[in-house]
């Protein structure tokens, strides 16, 4: 007998990448007015310090409104979702897989 593919439906899930190699959770801001974007930080306080020095350049002082961005790591994991203590979205839609 030859082997064969067995095919099942398993339902997805979405959460935060908290492993040691996960890409770290970073800030970074952009002026609204102009589309100067800061560098991107580890520590939110400092990508909101970029604003400071950029408002204060003669040319950017009516450059009153920013926005955040905020980059976060994700991983879509195959199974139940993990323990409420970690965040997560609901399951995604079933994907077929294949089990050997």
């Amino acid at each position: 007998m030859s082997p064969r593919s067995v095919l099942r439906y398993v339902r997805w899930h979405l959460a935060l990448n908290t492993e040691p190699d996960a890409e770290p959770l970073t800030y970074a801001m952009e002026c609204t007015m102009c589309g100067e974007r800061g560098p991107a930080s580890e520590d939110a306080k400092a990508a909101r310090a970029w604003v400071f020095e950029h408002v204060k350049a003669p040319e950017n002082r009516l450059h009153m409104t920013y926005r955040e961005h905020i980059t976060r790591p994700w991983t879509a994991m195959p199974g139940p979702p993990a323990p409420a203590s970690s965040p997560t979205t609901p399951p995604l839609s079933a994907a077929p897989t294949e089990a050997s």
